[in-house]
């Protein structure tokens, strides 16, 4: 954030920090579960990665929308979306 100094002689200055939705990259970048916006207001739903070594290698993750959980592979999920 910036500084008082700084804020007190820029009049144009508004805090947006109260914006921000998502965690940083930093935070992002360690964590192992996302959870993604369902927009029907409906459904939670997450998705999680890096469980074992074995998923980890496989590149495998757990798509879980409310009490189902679904097994699904990194790259198969690429596939499906790179025309969306």
């Amino acid at each position: 954030m910036r500084s008082e100094r700084r804020v007190q002689k820029d009049e144009w200055y508004k805090d947006r920090s109260n914006l921000r939705e998502q965690d940083s990259a930093t935070v992002q970048s360690r964590a192992n579960k996302a959870f993604i916006k369902d927009y029907s207001l409906k459904h939670k739903v997450s998705i999680e990665w890096d469980m074992t070594p074995d998923s980890i290698n496989d590149r495998i993750c757990i798509l879980r929308v409310d009490d189902y959980a679904a097994v699904i592979d990194h790259d198969e999920i690429l596939r499906a979306l790179r025309f969306v």
